[in-house]
């Protein structure tokens, strides 16, 4: 766990209520990344320029958060378990609040689950089917210029799996509007 940056209010704080566990702290998960399917830049027609895909990515958790925030509850990880990951990276208010109260490393980029836990996805054997249809519209998205994407879109669109097409659609949706504008 990580504990609130120790400063004078934190001291006067805990000497006051007679309680250690006045000051803030949080849980931050390093997590290795075995590999990247796509990322968002991906589902665009001229990808954003970014770095390599990370090898680890930090979450940090502060344990004041509630469970639950705007219905969606909070991301939980368990030692050995495998995931499929859709993350977003901390707004700078929010990295730079933590960064001054807990000490974190500004330099290492911190991320949240998409939609808190909606975005962590335990992998079982028995779900690897979801696996599998998030790296068919990764790679459908994959190649650069809106053509090619938008005809592997199509592909998956005929595949005749009703949730692929769904989402290729939606994706290739998304493409279209964007290259209209």
């Amino acid at each position: 766990g990580i504990g609130e940056r120790w400063t004078e209010d934190l001291y006067e704080r805990i000497k006051t209520a007679n309680n250690l566990s006045v000051a803030l702290h949080g849980m931050l998960y390093t997590i290795e990344v075995k590999s990247t399917l796509c990322r968002e830049g991906d589902f665009r027609i001229q990808p954003s320029s970014s770095s390599n895909a990370p090898r680890n990515v930090y979450v940090f958790l502060p344990s004041k958060e509630p469970f639950s925030v705007d219905g969606h509850f909070r991301e939980e990880f368990l030692t050995g378990q495998s995931y499929l990951l859709f993350l977003v990276p901390l707004d700078k208010k929010t990295l730079d609040s933590w960064t001054t109260t807990y000490a974190l490393d500004p330099k290492r980029p911190y991320f949240r689950g998409e939609q808190l836990a909606r975005g962590v996805v335990p992998i079982k054997r028995s779900e690897l089917g979801v696996l599998e249809k998030v790296t068919r519209l990764c790679e459908a998205v994959r190649p650069v210029g809106a053509a090619r994407k938008l005809a592997a879109l199509k592909k998956l669109e005929e595949s005749g799996d009703p949730v692929l097409a769904k989402e290729a659609r939606a994706a290739a949706e998304n493409l279209l509007a964007e290259k209209g504008k």
